[in-house]
């Protein structure tokens, strides 16, 4: 059996299910196992986190901040210390959001809680698997932890599923042994040379030697039946083929007729039912007649066209269904789960026009250096924003390098250098990031120069996002590594031929580029603006030359959004996505098969742990004293009823 489809790609934020277990839960106060159940909450996304702090508490309070939203809970797993849950949590995925959730676990028996973790769920979706375990306390011996899984949820297409049989069919051609089959037909919403048109979008399988035949069941698209309206007329037309030829090998796009209609291989219209999707899956008799126009006779002059009965068809199935849709390509989430690395790289202007750091007034001023500061300045805001959105997707083995560019290190001028400090080109995370950028101004030998030329940074970003992607080739089999590289200024570009040339030969490079206009004082828009049309004009060009050659390049200045970095953030990263998937696609490379959930070891899962007593919590007055509908807790681990939904 044959079908056709038209069904374009799909639209808005691709849907995950997170599932969850928990190992090795605790006994406490009881000396059975625990009647476990979780619950998670969505924290909101962090454009207005004040201060350094960059990292959600290792162990969560027991209670949820007023702003946090309860995602669900699961059901109660009676007396298991490895409970599988089999509640699964539907969300929506958003590349360009921080997306953390924290979970928590209680005992709903003695009303414990038994401990939690916090995730961003980019992060789970990168680990091997798609599985992410956290542990659920410092302390192996008194928390167990947890097993996280999420899963892209495919595009999927409304569909009916039909069964029919025929009954008592006329033959007309007595010639050769009846070869029943039957076509669907919509009608076209404009009419043809000769008035109503049909074209035929799918066609049974043929039933050979039987004038009551039962065809397979079937599937069709409700886009390509009826354009998704189950009001729209169909029809259902049997013919009787002239010998058993083989439909599945005739396509729906070979020779057309006139009016458009495919041309099908000789055959005799036996007749037709006129329908629709509603109709057939509502109808109360499963019984329709099938009716024949018979051909044209001259009855006293006049032409006698009247329909007349020629067998009828029962409806043994009729409805509809969703599947996945088969003409959506590889997504986005389908290249994390084969092990797509997506890597952050950040350059920062240390030209002097951002004026010295030591000047209350200076872009660069860091109100206590030696804490890295409390009041975060605007390149501090944006390596946090883009940090704490992207760090999840790092795989474990590289880094984030931070970068410095317009200085002199001493007398010499560097275009572009890691930046000082213990981290630099090898920070792992958000606080290492900003941990170098705070100790660059403790250097003495760095001073602010000039110009701001970006040739040499962008220039060292598509070399590094080059041994990346021979790195992932090496070990993984396949080549699917991709970098972003943002870069802070607060000047427009000096060296705008040089950075156009190496933006254009750099689109054939797995690399997007997000320059970020920081400061209030700086014309940005004319200068990019003109910056990204020549971008624009020079792929043009050498697009017969440079193979795949596509435009890399977003531009976006922190005073449009108010000088809110998580925001700007969410703007230029909405579209890194698509431009992944087409990198590859141009490629001509699918993804990678899913990489297996990984035999893990308690070694691993608990080894990055700070020791017990080390760990940062929130205690419950801190707690209780920054949400006012939460009331002081006692020195018990009792819950509150009230608050997460349990019997009391």
């Amino acid at each position: 059996m044959s079908s056709n489809s038209i069904s374009g790609a799909t639209t808005g934020p691709s849907q995950v299910v997170i599932s969850v277990s928990c190992r090795k839960l605790p006994r406490k106060q009881t000396l059975r196992h625990p009647d476990s159940f979780v619950t998670i909450h969505r924290v909101p996304d962090d454009s207005s986190r004040d201060g350094i702090k960059t990292e959600v508490p290792s162990l969560p309070a027991r209670y949820p901040e007023k702003s946090h939203q309860l995602v669900g809970k699961t059901e109660i797993v009676v007396d298991s210390n490895k409970p599988d849950f089999n509640t699964k949590f539907k969300v929506d995925y958003h590349f360009e959001l921080e997306q953390t959730y924290v979970l928590r676990v209680f005992n709903e028996y003695s009303k414990e809680y038994l401990g939690g973790t916090a995730f961003a769920l980019g992060q789970v979706l990168c680990s091997e698997g798609n599985c992410l375990a956290r542990p659920m306390g410092p302390n192996k011996l008194t928390h167990g932890y947890v097993l996280i899984h999420a899963e892209e949820i495919p595009p999927t297409r409304l569909v009916l599923e039909l069964k029919l049989s025929g009954n008592n069919l006329k033959q007309l051609d007595t010639s050769s042994s009846p070869n029943p089959s039957f076509i669907l037909k919509r009608k076209r919403r404009s009419g043809g040379s000769h008035g109503e048109v049909w074209k035929t979008v799918w066609f049974s399988n043929i039933v050979e030697g039987t004038l009551n035949p039962t065809w397979d069941k079937g599937s069709i698209s409700l886009d390509t039946l009826c354009d998704g309206d189950r009001t729209m007329p169909i029809r259902i037309q049997l013919i009787d083929n002239e010998g058993a030829q083989d439909f599945d090998n005739l396509s729906l796009g070979g020779s057309e007729d006139d009016d458009g209609d495919i041309i099908l291989p000789k055959h005799t219209d036996l007749g037709y039912v006129e329908t629709t999707v509603d109709e057939l899956c509502n109808l109360n008799t499963k019984v329709l007649d099938i009716m024949r126009i018979p051909r044209k006779k001259k009855i006293m002059g006049n032409a006698s066209r009247k329909p007349k009965k020629s067998g009828s068809i029962t409806i043994h199935q009729a409805m509809i269904n969703k599947e996945i849709d088969p003409t959506v390509g590889p997504s986005f989430l389908n290249y994390l789960a084969g092990g797509c690395h997506v890597n952050l790289m950040m350059a920062i202007d240390l030209t002097a026009r951002n004026g010295h750091p030591s000047n209350t007034s200076s872009l660069h001023y860091i109100s206590d250096v030696s804490l890295g500061g409390t009041v975060l300045n605007q390149y501090q805001n944006c390596i946090k924003a883009f940090g704490m959105i992207l760090q999840g997707y790092t795989a474990n083995t590289d880094t984030m390098p931070l970068w410095g560019y317009g200085a002199k290190i001493g007398e010499v001028p560097k275009s572009c250098f890691a930046l000082s400090g213990p981290y630099g080109e090898g920070c792992t995370n958000v606080h290492e990031m900003m941990e170098a950028y705070a100790h660059t101004f403790k250097n003495k030998q760095i001073h602010l120069s000039g110009p701001n030329d970006l040739y040499p940074v962008i220039n060292r970003g598509v070399v590094a996002g080059l041994k990346r992607s021979a790195a992932a080739g090496k070990n993984g089999g396949v080549d699917q590594s991709y970098s972003i590289l943002v870069i802070l200024t607060n000047d427009n570009i000096a060296d705008v031929r040089k950075s156009i040339d190496i933006c254009s030969t750099a689109s054939i490079v797995p690399l997007s580029i997000i320059v970020v206009g920081v400061g209030q004082d700086t014309d940005f828009h004319a200068n990019m603006k003109a910056f990204l049309h020549e971008i624009d004009n020079d792929i043009k060009v050498k697009g017969d030359t440079i193979q795949s050659s596509r435009n890399i390049v977003q531009f976006a200045a922190l005073r449009d959004f108010d000088g809110n970095a998580f925001r700007l953030a969410e703007k230029v990263l909405k579209d890194i996505p698509r431009q992944i998937v087409e990198f590859f696609a141009r490629k001509n490379l699918e993804p990678n098969l899913p990489t297996l959930q990984p035999v893990l070891k308690e070694a691993e899962i608990y080894g990055t742990w700070p020791e017990e007593g080390q760990v940062t919590v929130q205690d419950d007055v801190t707690v209780a004293a920054k949400n006012s509908n939460v009331r002081r807790l006692s020195s018990t681990n009792e819950i509150p009823p009230e608050e997460i939904g349990i019997r009391s």
